[in-house]
């Protein structure tokens, strides 16, 4: 999986927490480009 992610980005895990009180964890990529603009 790590092969799969350009050496330039970096991936931090995000925690959302929902309204049931259930969390959800999620990838947040920080990259020099915005992957999504």
């Amino acid at each position: 999986f790590s092969k799969m992610i350009p050496r330039e980005a970096t991936a931090e895990v995000v925690w959302a927490v929902s309204g049931d009180g259930m969390s959800t964890a999620g990838l947040r990529f920080l990259a020099e480009v915005p992957l999504f603009s």
